[in-house]
């Protein structure tokens, strides 16, 4: 488990394992330290999961080869985006006092 937080946090709210023993808490610089000091030679093999299936399997033009990243196939930001017309942002009205 990683978990980030910052350097004021409550020590009291470390999480505790069902046994009631403290599950250690690293930092990042921890974690960072520590893969360095084992080195490549110790990383885990990847493991091979199979092909996907079901909601993993992603069937889009990109996926397929179809279009490239950047080409302006997806729609996001591409040439229909421009011809939009912006919205507008109005300034905020003020609210009485008290109300």
């Amino acid at each position: 488990m990683v978990e980030l937080k910052s350097e004021q946090a409550d020590p009291r709210d470390q999480d505790r394992a069902a046994g009631g023993e403290r599950i250690p808490v690293y930092t990042l610089e921890e974690i960072v330290a520590e893969m360095k000091r084992l080195g490549l030679a110790n990383r885990p093999e990847l493991v091979d999961w199979g092909p996907d299936v079901g909601a993993e399997i992603i069937d889009d033009d990109y996926s397929r080869g179809l279009i490239g990243p950047g080409s302006g196939g997806s729609g996001v930001g591409g040439p229909q985006a421009d011809k939009r017309p912006r919205a507008v942002r109005r300034p905020a009205r003020r609210r009485a006092h008290g109300s």
